[in-house]
Parts: structure tokens; C-alpha cells; sequence
């Protein structure tokens, strides 16, 4: 575990200190804070539906996590990082569950944000709180899971693809199979009970982490140092 907070800590800090890196993240982030935390919250119909703060809060800043995930492995290799972190005695598991972590936390923060924003907007100008504090706690675990399918996913790709803009275009779009395909099949549920939006969470977190577990287990560190 020791190492897989090494491994986060490392990512974490790569991206928050370069601004080339930052500079992605912040402006997609800044693009789903300002639709999603202060323009649609201002309308009483968006929370009307029980589908919404789900796809806004959940959703959407888990293709953030995806497209920073994305950059895990192509990135690094096209930077020539790699290498140096391919050297190190840290295990596979490890450095494919820190890097999709790194991904999630950022997803996570953007998900939290945007979620405060919109209910001091929807306060302000609907005279009353929309979501009800067991709410709140569903939507936090539900960007957690989200973020974490997303981010699996987009790991497992960028360890596969050498360039990163290749693994960007792919992640992003299995992003959207994911954000879209799940707001489909959301609808068609009669009731979303809190149970049952913790019976998607759970199913979620599992899947994300059986692709992480065969991803670090078909995972050759020799084919990575080849040319």
C-alpha cells in the first residue's frame, strides 16, 4: 500500500507543478465547474430530475479522471519518464492502482466543487437546498466510483498505447461510452433509490479493479524499454 501512495504522491505532484500538464485538467475542469456548479444549477427543472446531479456531478468530471489517466503510461513514455519508474522494485499493481488514483483524486476534487457551487447557485436563487444530505453522501461515492471505472480504463489503454494523443482520443471516447451509456440505462430505472445507486457504485468499483488487476498482471516492463 506504501507503495501505491508513493506512486499517487509522485503523479500528483508531476501534474500540479507543471503547468504544461496543469493546464489541460484546469481548463476542462473550469468548463464543467462553470456549466455544471453555476449555470444549469440556477434552474428548478434540473433537479427535478433524478438523473441530472448524477450525470453533472458524477459523470462529467469522471472524462477528466479518463483523460488524465490517459497520460499514465504514453505520456511518460513519450517524455522518457517511464523508464525510471519501470527501474524501480515497485510492483505492477502498484503502479497502475497509484496512477489511476492520481487521476481520481483530480476527478474527485473537480466533482466536489462543482457539487458546493451548485447548491450555494441553487440556494441562492431557488430559495432551498435540492439535495438532501443522503444525497450529497450518494453523489460523492458515486464520482469516487465513476472516476475510478473511467480512470481504470484509461490506464489500461495508456498502457498499451505508446502515443499519448492516441490514448487520449481512445480513453475519451470509451469516456463517453461510459458517461452516456450509463445515463441511458439510468432512465430506464423506475426508482433510484439510494440502495440501489449503491448497488452501481459497488458494481463499478468492483469492474474498475478487475481491469486494474489484469492490466497489471498482462503487463510486460521489458516491452516498455523497447524502441
Amino acid at each position: 500500500m506504501s507503495a501505491t501512495f508513493a506512486v499517487l504522491r509522485k503523479e500528483l505532484l508531476e501534474i500540479l507543478g507543471n503547468r504544461d500538464s496543469l493546464r489541460g485538467p484546469l481548463v476542462q475542469g473550469g468548463i464543467v465547474f462553470l456549466l455544471a456548479g453555476v449555470i444549469v444549477p440556477r434552474s428548478a427543472s434540473m433537479w427535478s430530475d433524478p438523473v441530472a446531479p448524477i450525470l453533472l456531478f458524477q459523470l462529467f468530471p469522471a472524462a477528466i479522471a479518463s483523460m488524465i489517466a490517459a497520460d499514465a503510461f504514453a505520456g511518460e513514455r513519450e517524455r522518457r519518464t517511464l523508464e525510471t519508474v519501470l527501474a524501480t522494485p515497485v510492483t505492477e499493481m502498484a503502479i497502475f492502482m497509484g496512477k489511476t488514483l492520481c487521476a481520481v483524486s483530480l476527478g474527485l476534487f473537480v466533482s466536489m466543487v462543482t457539487l458546493t457551487s451548485a447548491l450555494i447557485v441553487a440556494s441562492l436563487h431557488l430559495g432551498q437546498t435540492p439535495l438532501s444530505a443522503a444525497r450529497v453522501a450518494s453523489v460523492i461515492v458515486g464520482s469516487f466510483s465513476a472516476s475510478l471505472l473511467t480512470s481504470s480504463v484509461a490506464v489500461a489503454i495508456s498502457s498499451r498505447v505508446d502515443v499519448a494523443r492516441s490514448a487520449q482520443q481512445i480513453a475519451s471516447m470509451a469516456a463517453l461510452t461510459i458517461i452516456f451509456g450509463g445515463d441511458a440505462l439510468l432512465r430506464q430505472v423506475e426508482v433510484l433509490t439510494a440502495q440501489r445507486l449503491l448497488g452501481i457504485d459497488a458494481t463499478a468499483i468492483a469492474l474498475a479493479l478487475v481491469i486494474l488487476a489484469i492490466s497489471a498482471r498482462t503487463f510486460r516492463r521489458s516491452r516498455r524499454f523497447e524502441n
